[in-house]
């Protein structure tokens, strides 16, 4: 038997041996500190482009500095995985949801069509060109 563990835990940034340049904690503010991050990152690659022109030797550490905020926006944006899963779950019950309500009312149309008894006059006029076309099909193919 097959266990399936519904909690999965995303490792912290620190377990990785890299500082978290964004608070922790469940009150995060997923879109500023997002903002915040970009703008960090632009004003480093401007500083990586500036030390290339002027002090090459000192461009490694603006490439470290680089890769630690995209990876600090990644681990953010991956802290979000559970919330736009649960968002697409819900999206696709809801659709489907919609559809079973569509499909019963069809099915509530063709007790109404029964009761009227339209229902057996359209069966009957099916059979009819069934039957007509069954029996061209047989003079066809002989």
């Amino acid at each position: 038997m097959v266990s399936s563990c519904t909690t999965d835990i995303l490792p912290g940034l620190e377990e990785e041996g890299l500082r978290q340049l964004y608070p922790t904690g469940s009150d995060v503010d997923y879109k500023k500190e997002l903002r915040a991050l970009n703008r960090e990152l632009i004003l480093q690659f401007l500083e990586l482009i500036d030390a290339l022109i002027e002090r090459p030797s000192q461009s490694a550490r603006c490439v470290e500095d680089i890769t630690l905020i995209l990876r600090n926006v990644h681990h953010l944006l991956n802290s979000l995985r559970p919330h736009q899963a649960r968002a697409t779950v819900i999206h696709m019950l809801e659709a489907q949801l919609i559809r079973r309500k569509e499909a019963l009312a069809k099915i509530r149309s063709l007790d109404d069509l029964k009761r009227l008894g339209l229902f057996e006059g359209m069966l009957c006029c099916m059979r009819k060109i069934s039957d007509n076309c069954w029996y061209c099909y047989q003079s066809i193919v002989g």
